[in-house]
């Protein structure tokens, strides 16, 4: 895990279709589950106040924005999101 990864991606117009294909079919391949096994891209965020953070800006995205995956807690139990990519969202 890395508190420091890239939240914006500012792509240009010639690029910005095919870098969001791209981008959202690598979010759908990465595995989310216990950081110990094997084959896991992502564990868990790091708390429930975490949770409610990332949860939050998904829930309070703007009527343009677009979630083109992801944007949900997996499961009931621990502290895992999917991967997401939103895209449209107005600086």
């Amino acid at each position: 895990q890395d508190c420091t990864a890239a939240t914006r991606v500012i792509a240009g117009p010639r690029v910005y279709g095919d870098f969001v294909e791209a981008l959202t079919e690598r979010a759908k391949a990465q595995v989310v589950g216990a950081p110990d096994l094997p084959n896991v891209d992502f564990g868990p965020l790091n708390s429930e106040s975490q949770l409610k953070v990332v949860t939050g800006y998904v829930d309070r995205l703007p009527a343009h924005a677009e979630v083109r995956h992801g944007g949900h807690r997996i499961g009931d139990r621990g502290f895992f999101y999917e991967p997401t990519v939103v895209t449209g969202v107005e600086q």
